[in-house]
């Protein structure tokens, strides 16, 4: 047989061998890819009511990783930009904000949210529904130095709570930097199971 009729016999009798073959040269190709290019998410992050600069985002992100000495190609802080909360409902972006809602329930319910950056507003309705860790307790548990520096940025929840759910940045080099008009607080999430991450990042905004 010549070339072209070796071939023409191949594709004959091997074809559906030659696609398995492909097949599972493609899942292992892809597999192996998947495993190279995986992230190792360190932190959660929401920013709620806040609009950022890719600056400010860059400095909550690669700059904190940088902070911990973790490589950026092996580690991630994801982020939740761009969400948008309020109770009026004659707002025109009231459907924006109830989808940014659905999507901060998901993310509390599935443990895939840590820290929350957000302004009086948001941060007053997740306090008064006690999505908000007591960080008074956490960080005088976990950092009781840094709990002595931030006694007076600490806020309290609610008026009737003397637990302090979040934190008053305005005193942050890197929200200084940022230059918000706005006061930004930051919370931690109730049920966040990387409550010692979440501190090193108050640590390292601070």
């Amino acid at each position: 047989m010549n070339s072209k009729q070796k071939l023409q016999y191949i594709w004959d009798y091997y074809k559906l061998h030659l696609f398995l073959f492909l097949l599972i040269l493609c899942m292992v190709g892809c597999l192996i890819y998947g495993k190279l290019m995986h992230k190792e998410i360190v932190l959660y992050a929401a920013l709620v009511n806040i609009s950022a600069s890719e600056a400010f985002v860059e400095s909550l992100d690669d700059d904190f990783l940088e902070h911990l000495n973790k490589s950026a190609s092996k580690n991630e802080v994801r982020i939740y930009k761009n969400l948008s909360l309020t109770d009026d409902v004659s707002s025109p972006y009231y459907e924006y904000t109830y989808a940014s809602s659905m999507k901060l329930l998901a993310a509390i319910d599935t443990e895939q949210l840590d820290v929350i950056l957000m302004d009086r507003e948001v941060f007053d309705a997740f306090a008064q529904e006690e999505y908000l860790a007591y960080l008074d307790d956490l960080l005088l548990q976990k950092a009781p130095d840094l709990y002595e520096k931030l006694k007076p940025s600490l806020i309290a929840g609610t008026d009737l709570d003397s637990h302090c759910m979040g934190i008053d940045l305005s005193q942050s080099p890197i929200v200084q930097k940022a230059g918000f008009t706005d006061t930004v607080y930051l919370g931690i999430i109730a049920n966040s199971p990387r409550t010692d991450m979440a501190v090193s990042y108050i640590s390292y905004l601070f």
